[in-house]
Protein backbone atom coordinates (compact mmCIF):
# COMPACT_ATOMS: atom_id res chain seq x y z
CA UNK A 1 0.00 0.00 0.00
CA UNK A 2 2.99 2.13 0.91
CA UNK A 3 4.02 1.59 -3.06
CA UNK A 4 0.43 2.77 -4.52
CA UNK A 5 0.50 5.87 -2.59
CA UNK A 6 3.43 6.87 -3.66
CA UNK A 7 3.42 5.61 -7.00
CA UNK A 8 0.18 7.81 -7.29
CA UNK A 9 2.22 10.79 -6.09
CA UNK A 10 1.23 11.04 -2.14
CA UNK A 11 4.60 11.28 0.14
CA UNK A 12 4.80 8.38 2.29
CA UNK A 13 5.91 7.10 5.66
CA UNK A 14 6.46 3.90 6.73
CA UNK A 15 7.20 3.04 9.98
CA UNK A 16 8.14 -0.04 11.82
CA UNK A 17 9.20 -0.70 15.13
CA UNK A 18 12.57 -2.49 15.09
CA UNK A 19 15.14 -2.75 12.84
CA UNK A 20 13.77 -5.96 10.98
CA UNK A 21 10.52 -5.96 9.36
CA UNK A 22 9.58 -9.12 7.39
CA UNK A 23 11.48 -11.41 9.23
CA UNK A 24 10.44 -14.54 7.94
CA UNK A 25 12.09 -13.12 4.28
CA UNK A 26 16.12 -13.02 3.77
CA UNK A 27 17.54 -10.06 5.61
CA UNK A 28 19.66 -9.12 2.40
CA UNK A 29 16.54 -8.74 -0.25
CA UNK A 30 15.11 -7.38 3.09
CA UNK A 31 17.16 -4.35 2.84
CA UNK A 32 17.61 -4.11 -0.49
CA UNK A 33 13.21 -4.01 -0.55
CA UNK A 34 13.71 -1.53 1.61
CA UNK A 35 16.62 0.41 -0.33
CA UNK A 36 14.76 0.59 -3.53
CA UNK A 37 11.14 1.88 -1.67
CA UNK A 38 13.31 5.11 0.07
CA UNK A 39 15.05 5.18 -3.24
CA UNK A 40 11.43 5.88 -4.74
CA UNK A 41 10.68 8.47 -2.36
CA UNK A 42 9.13 6.64 0.71
CA UNK A 43 10.57 7.44 4.21
CA UNK A 44 11.30 4.24 5.99
CA UNK A 45 11.51 4.95 9.43
CA UNK A 46 13.12 1.74 11.18
CA UNK A 47 13.23 0.94 15.47
CA UNK A 48 10.65 3.50 15.51
CA UNK A 49 7.60 3.43 17.93
CA UNK A 50 4.42 5.40 17.41
CA UNK A 51 3.11 6.93 20.33
CA UNK A 52 0.08 8.91 19.52
CA UNK A 53 -1.99 9.68 16.92
CA UNK A 54 -4.67 12.55 17.02
CA UNK A 55 -6.89 14.26 14.94
CA UNK A 56 -5.87 17.70 13.45
CA UNK A 57 -8.66 19.46 11.42
CA UNK A 58 -9.26 17.25 8.71
CA UNK A 59 -5.72 15.19 9.04
CA UNK A 60 -3.98 13.43 11.83
CA UNK A 61 -0.62 14.21 13.78
CA UNK A 62 1.32 11.30 14.57
CA UNK A 63 3.85 11.25 17.11
CA UNK A 64 6.76 8.66 17.69
CA UNK A 65 8.69 7.68 21.00
CA UNK A 66 11.69 9.98 20.24
CA UNK A 67 9.25 13.58 20.07
CA UNK A 68 9.37 13.49 15.84
CA UNK A 69 5.92 14.57 14.81
CA UNK A 70 4.21 15.09 11.23
CA UNK A 71 0.67 15.86 9.77
CA UNK A 72 -0.77 13.26 7.29
CA UNK A 73 -4.20 12.89 5.68
CA UNK A 74 -4.11 9.20 6.34
CA UNK A 75 -2.77 6.48 8.58
CA UNK A 76 -2.94 2.83 8.30
CA UNK A 77 -2.40 0.21 11.06
CA UNK A 78 -0.71 -2.89 9.38
CA UNK A 79 -0.01 -4.37 12.07
CA UNK A 80 -1.35 -8.42 11.37
CA UNK A 81 -4.59 -9.45 12.29
CA UNK A 82 -6.50 -11.16 15.01
CA UNK A 83 -9.13 -14.58 13.91
CA UNK A 84 -12.21 -12.71 14.88
CA UNK A 85 -13.50 -15.71 17.27
CA UNK A 86 -14.83 -13.86 20.14
CA UNK A 87 -18.65 -13.25 18.75
CA UNK A 88 -18.65 -16.99 18.50
CA UNK A 89 -18.99 -18.05 21.92
CA UNK A 90 -17.29 -21.49 21.20
CA UNK A 91 -16.76 -22.78 24.50
CA UNK A 92 -20.24 -23.39 24.46
CA UNK A 93 -19.70 -26.34 21.95
CA UNK A 94 -16.23 -27.41 23.56
CA UNK A 95 -14.32 -25.73 20.71
CA UNK A 96 -11.06 -25.32 22.56
CA UNK A 97 -9.55 -21.13 20.63
CA UNK A 98 -5.89 -19.93 21.16
CA UNK A 99 -4.93 -16.22 20.66
CA UNK A 100 -4.27 -17.42 17.22
CA UNK A 101 -7.75 -18.99 16.52
CA UNK A 102 -9.28 -22.11 16.64
CA UNK A 103 -7.10 -25.32 17.47
CA UNK A 104 -7.66 -28.28 14.51
CA UNK A 105 -5.53 -31.45 14.17
CA UNK A 106 -4.53 -33.21 11.30
CA UNK A 107 -7.83 -33.56 9.68
CA UNK A 108 -9.03 -30.07 10.66
CA UNK A 109 -11.28 -31.00 13.41
CA UNK A 110 -11.66 -29.15 16.84
CA UNK A 111 -11.62 -30.38 19.72
CA UNK A 112 -15.54 -30.69 18.99
CA UNK A 113 -15.35 -34.16 17.01
CA UNK A 114 -18.32 -32.48 15.07
CA UNK A 115 -17.15 -29.47 14.09
CA UNK A 116 -14.36 -28.68 11.53
CA UNK A 117 -12.48 -25.46 10.90
CA UNK A 118 -10.62 -24.32 7.97
CA UNK A 119 -8.46 -20.66 6.68
CA UNK A 120 -7.89 -17.41 8.50
CA UNK A 121 -9.94 -18.41 11.36
CA UNK A 122 -7.75 -21.46 11.91
CA UNK A 123 -4.30 -21.37 14.80
CA UNK A 124 -1.79 -23.42 12.67
CA UNK A 125 1.96 -22.62 11.02
CA UNK A 126 1.18 -22.55 7.73
CA UNK A 127 0.10 -18.16 6.08
CA UNK A 128 -3.14 -17.33 6.53
CA UNK A 129 -3.50 -16.80 2.67
CA UNK A 130 -6.69 -17.05 0.42
CA UNK A 131 -5.08 -20.23 -1.94
CA UNK A 132 -4.79 -22.07 1.53
CA UNK A 133 -8.25 -21.82 2.85
CA UNK A 134 -8.87 -22.93 -0.91
CA UNK A 135 -6.74 -25.94 -0.53
CA UNK A 136 -7.79 -26.79 2.77
CA UNK A 137 -11.91 -26.29 1.72
CA UNK A 138 -11.25 -28.71 -1.07
CA UNK A 139 -9.42 -31.62 1.75
CA UNK A 140 -12.43 -30.75 3.71
CA UNK A 141 -14.89 -31.48 0.98
CA UNK A 142 -13.04 -35.11 0.20
CA UNK A 143 -12.77 -35.74 4.50
CA UNK A 144 -16.75 -34.85 5.39
CA UNK A 145 -17.70 -37.21 2.06
CA UNK A 146 -15.29 -39.99 2.66
CA UNK A 147 -14.17 -42.12 5.83
CA UNK A 148 -10.73 -42.74 6.83
CA UNK A 149 -9.43 -39.57 4.78
CA UNK A 150 -5.11 -39.30 5.40
CA UNK A 151 -4.25 -36.29 7.31
CA UNK A 152 -3.96 -33.05 5.10
CA UNK A 153 -0.27 -32.31 3.81
CA UNK A 154 0.52 -29.12 2.68
CA UNK A 155 2.79 -28.48 -0.57
CA UNK A 156 5.16 -25.39 -0.50
CA UNK A 157 3.14 -22.60 -0.03
CA UNK A 158 4.38 -19.28 -1.88
CA UNK A 159 4.67 -16.06 0.18
CA UNK A 160 4.47 -12.62 -1.67
CA UNK A 161 5.25 -9.23 -0.57
CA UNK A 162 3.42 -7.16 -3.35
CA UNK A 163 4.61 -3.77 -5.25
CA UNK A 164 6.35 -2.51 -8.34
CA UNK A 165 9.47 -4.22 -6.81
CA UNK A 166 8.16 -7.57 -5.18
CA UNK A 167 9.89 -10.07 -2.66
CA UNK A 168 8.85 -13.70 -2.91
CA UNK A 169 9.98 -16.35 -0.98
CA UNK A 170 9.33 -20.05 -1.42
CA UNK A 171 10.14 -23.62 0.28
CA UNK A 172 13.16 -24.36 1.92
CA UNK A 173 14.47 -20.60 3.11
CA UNK A 174 18.39 -19.44 2.31
CA UNK A 175 18.64 -18.64 5.97
CA UNK A 176 17.57 -22.31 6.50
CA UNK A 177 19.86 -23.88 4.13
CA UNK A 178 23.09 -21.38 5.24
CA UNK A 179 22.76 -23.31 8.64
CA UNK A 180 22.69 -26.86 7.17
CA UNK A 181 25.76 -26.17 4.25
CA UNK A 182 26.20 -29.81 4.69
CA UNK A 183 22.87 -30.25 3.30
CA UNK A 184 21.48 -27.61 1.33
CA UNK A 185 23.75 -24.86 -1.17
CA UNK A 186 23.12 -21.66 -1.72
CA UNK A 187 23.09 -20.05 -5.15
CA UNK A 188 22.94 -15.85 -5.42
CA UNK A 189 21.98 -14.86 -8.80
CA UNK A 190 22.04 -11.01 -9.51
CA UNK A 191 19.67 -10.99 -12.68
CA UNK A 192 19.98 -7.45 -13.31
CA UNK A 193 22.39 -8.35 -16.48
CA UNK A 194 19.89 -11.14 -17.68
CA UNK A 195 18.21 -10.06 -20.84
CA UNK A 196 14.43 -11.36 -19.31
CA UNK A 197 15.42 -8.14 -16.59
CA UNK A 198 17.44 -5.70 -18.65
CA UNK A 199 15.07 -5.17 -21.23
CA UNK A 200 12.21 -4.09 -18.66
CA UNK A 201 14.86 -1.80 -17.05
CA UNK A 202 14.67 -4.04 -13.72
CA UNK A 203 17.46 -3.26 -11.44
CA UNK A 204 17.01 -5.02 -8.16
CA UNK A 205 16.39 -8.21 -10.13
CA UNK A 206 18.30 -10.69 -8.12
CA UNK A 207 17.18 -14.43 -6.77
CA UNK A 208 18.56 -16.78 -4.43
CA UNK A 209 18.21 -20.66 -5.43
CA UNK A 210 18.22 -23.40 -2.80
CA UNK A 211 19.34 -26.71 -3.77
CA UNK A 212 19.37 -29.87 -1.93
CA UNK A 213 23.24 -31.41 -2.42
CA UNK A 214 22.20 -34.78 -2.24
CA UNK A 215 19.61 -34.88 -4.69
CA UNK A 216 20.43 -31.37 -6.78
CA UNK A 217 16.83 -30.80 -6.83
CA UNK A 218 15.63 -26.92 -5.98
CA UNK A 219 13.87 -26.89 -2.54
CA UNK A 220 13.74 -23.40 -1.94
CA UNK A 221 13.76 -19.61 -3.63
CA UNK A 222 13.81 -16.05 -2.23
CA UNK A 223 13.13 -13.63 -5.12
CA UNK A 224 14.02 -9.72 -5.19
CA UNK A 225 11.98 -8.31 -8.71
CA UNK A 226 9.14 -6.89 -10.32
CA UNK A 227 8.61 -10.08 -12.15
CA UNK A 228 8.79 -12.05 -8.62
CA UNK A 229 5.02 -13.28 -8.48
CA UNK A 230 5.41 -14.93 -11.63
CA UNK A 231 9.12 -16.49 -11.31
CA UNK A 232 8.06 -17.77 -7.91
CA UNK A 233 5.16 -19.32 -9.16
CA UNK A 234 6.88 -21.45 -11.61
CA UNK A 235 9.61 -22.79 -9.21
CA UNK A 236 6.44 -23.66 -7.27
CA UNK A 237 5.87 -26.31 -10.13
CA UNK A 238 9.39 -27.26 -10.20
CA UNK A 239 9.41 -27.92 -6.15
CA UNK A 240 6.37 -29.72 -6.02
CA UNK A 241 7.22 -32.05 -8.86
CA UNK A 242 10.91 -32.58 -7.32
CA UNK A 243 12.45 -31.64 -10.33
CA UNK A 244 16.21 -30.93 -10.80
CA UNK A 245 18.23 -28.57 -13.23
CA UNK A 246 18.54 -31.31 -15.53
CA UNK A 247 14.76 -32.38 -15.65
CA UNK A 248 14.29 -28.55 -16.65
CA UNK A 249 17.11 -28.45 -19.71
CA UNK A 250 15.09 -31.35 -21.07
CA UNK A 251 12.64 -29.18 -21.41
CA UNK A 252 12.75 -26.62 -24.78
CA UNK A 253 10.95 -23.77 -23.64
CA UNK A 254 10.07 -20.70 -25.49
CA UNK A 255 12.32 -17.90 -25.09
CA UNK A 256 13.24 -15.63 -23.90
CA UNK A 257 10.74 -15.91 -21.09
CA UNK A 258 11.16 -15.71 -17.43
CA UNK A 259 10.23 -19.43 -17.88
CA UNK A 260 13.12 -20.25 -19.86
CA UNK A 261 15.09 -18.88 -17.74
CA UNK A 262 14.76 -21.85 -15.02
CA UNK A 263 17.03 -23.58 -16.99
CA UNK A 264 20.22 -21.25 -15.62
CA UNK A 265 18.82 -21.42 -12.18
CA UNK A 266 20.46 -24.81 -11.39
Amino acid sequence: MAAIANAAGSQVHLIHHSDRPLRGFDGELVAALLKRLTADGIDVQLDTDITAVTPADDQYQVTTASGKTWTTGLVFATAGRLPVTAGLHLERVNVTTTAHGIQVNDHLQTTNPRVFALGDVVDRPQPKLTPVAGFEGRYLTQTLAKQDQPAITYPVIPAVVYGKTQLAQLGVTSATATQQPETYAVSDLDLTAWYSYRRIQDADARIKIVTERSTQRIVGATMLSSEAEQVINYLDFVIQNQLTPTDIEQAILAYPTLASDLTYFG
